[in-house]
């Protein structure tokens, strides 16, 4: 009998684990797919566009978005999308389709793998959450959350808590979209949370 392949989404708020999880479930053979990283290529990529896109509005706001070598200033964008919902829609809008595309190639080039897509915002690709056989959905407490970011983005506190705030009641907007998710509490050390992963993979026969 062929052994099932899984396709697990990783999914949960910044500074929740998510990016622990992936490493994890790595060790375990799983290849992951960083949505963040496949999106800061396909911003690379688009660079030129996005400026054409959000120069009027980042000037208006005194965010300059290159530095002195032409590099898209990644953090200033981002201040400037979770300033405005709208603004974040037409950056979306630019970059999910190309990720969507990316990841169903990831997914059909490896097709004997156990895969993991590790995105917080998988909730918006509603395409790519259809092929998967579960959600993990990691979280911490808020404040867990708040030192972790602190210490890892180093961007100013109010732009941290604006980020936090875009994605108030994250669990229900992937609950809108996907009926199989599992949360998993990520308070302690990494050796707590990879023990909380693989009973929920025992779970599912994995």
């Amino acid at each position: 009998m062929e052994n099932k392949r899984f396709i697990i989404g990783l999914g949960g708020p910044t500074g929740g684990g998510k990016t622990a999880a992936g490493k994890i479930l790595e060790k375990h053979g799983f290849l992951e797919i960083d949505t963040d990283a496949v999106s800061h290529r396909i911003l690379d990529e688009k660079k030129n566009l996005i400026l054409a896109e959000f120069s009027c509005e980042a000037g208006e706001k005194g965010l300059p978005l290159l530095d002195e070598q032409g590099n898209l200033l990644r953090k200033n964008l981002g201040k400037l999308l979770f300033s405005d919902s709208s603004l974040l829609k037409r950056h979306e809008s630019i970059i999910y389709p190309e990720l969507k595309k990316i990841i169903e190639g990831k997914i059909l080039e490896n097709r004997n793998r156990n895969i993991v897509v590790n995105g917080a915002v998988l909730y918006k690709i509603p395409e790519i959450l259809s092929l998967c056989t579960f959600v993990l959905y990691i979280y911490s407490p808020f404040f867990t959350r708040l030192v972790r970011l602190i210490k890892r983005d180093k961007i100013p506190f109010p732009q941290l808590i604006e980020r936090m705030k875009a994605q108030k009641n994250l669990f229900a907007k992937y609950s809108e979209q996907y009926a199989d998710i599992v949360k998993v509490k990520n308070r302690g050390t990494l050796e707590n949370l990879e023990k909380n992963l693989l009973t929920v993979l025992a779970r599912y026969g994995l």
